[in-house]
């Protein structure tokens, strides 16, 4: 039976706890048990382990917990927190070029809603109209894509 310490990041604050797992046990449900004790619970959310670079690892399941808990036990040693927090992603993030000026802005998109109506809308308030022009987006790759509808906007 080994110890691993957690600091689950609670909005600004963190919340250590450590806790006990053996190999044989489901430590995800463990974990994820603990942190419904502390009123965390995930509700769709992907529980996350955060490395100092700021890059997500997601933790799904006792094998994805595991190889986190190894991964960090041969980088950090034994006597450090992992640090981990429940991710929800905050919306997609648009940056819209009108001429020399850029405007950026985020909004909340899901696939069941109409997502290039929200959009539209969004653009109507930040006082774009459209007046006959495309709504183009640009590619990493330098291409660009024409967006007409919902289809256009989620591909």
């Amino acid at each position: 039976m080994a110890s691993f310490r957690f600091k689950f990041k609670n909005g600004e604050f963190y919340e250590l706890f450590t806790l006990f797992f053996d190999r044989k046990d489901d430590c995800y449900k463990i974990l994820t048990a603990k942190l419904g004790d502390f009123g965390h619970s995930a509700n769709g959310k992907t529980l996350v382990h955060l490395e100092y670079d700021g890059k997500r690892h997601a933790i799904r399941d006792a094998a994805s917990l595991w190889n986190v808990l190894e991964d960090f036990r041969l980088t950090s040693g034994p006597n450090y927190a992992i640090p981990i927090e429940f991710y929800e992603p905050s919306g997609v993030r648009f940056r819209l070029k009108d001429a020399e000026y850029c405007r950026r802005f985020s909004l909340k998109l899901n696939r069941e809603d109409d997502a290039y109506k929200v959009l539209m809308n969004k653009l109507d308030q930040l006082g774009y109209k459209s007046n006959g022009r495309l709504l183009l987006c640009t590619e990493n790759d330098g291409s660009r894509t024409v967006i007409e509808d919902c289809d256009s906007l989620w591909t």
